[in-house]
C-alpha cells in the first residue's frame, strides 16, 4: 500500500503513463480549431492572389491603352499647333 502511494504521488503508475501518452497523440480541439483555421485562411489568401492575379492584369491593360490614348492627344496637339500652311497665298499671286 505504501508503494502505491509513492507510485501515485509521483505518477509512474502504469494506468496514469498510458492516459498521458494517449492524450498527447489525440489532436487537442483547439487544435483542431486551429487546423480549421489555418485552412480557411489558405483559402482566402490564395483566392486574394488569384484577384490580385486578375487587378494587375487589368491595370497593365489601363497602362497600355493610357499609353496609346497619350499618344493620340499628342499627335492632335502636333497637328492644332502646326503653324497654317500659306497656300492660299499662293493663289492670288
Amino acid at each position: 500500500m505504501e508503494e502505491s502511494r509513492k507510485r501515485a504521488k509521483i505518477g509512474g503508475d502504469d494506468e496514469s503513463g498510458g492516459a498521458a501518452a494517449t492524450s498527447q497523440n489525440e489532436p487537442l480541439s483547439s487544435d483542431v480549431d486551429a487546423a480549421a483555421k489555418i485552412a480557411e485562411l489558405q483559402a482566402k489568401m490564395q483566392a486574394m492572389e488569384a484577384s490580385h492575379e486578375l487587378l494587375q492584369a487589368k491595370l497593365g491593360a489601363c497602362e497600355k491603352e493610357k499609353a496609346q490614348l497619350k499618344l493620340e492627344v499628342d499627335e492632335l496637339r502636333l497637328e492644332v499647333n502646326a503653324p497654317k500652311s500659306n497656300s492660299h497665298l499662293g493663289e492670288n499671286k
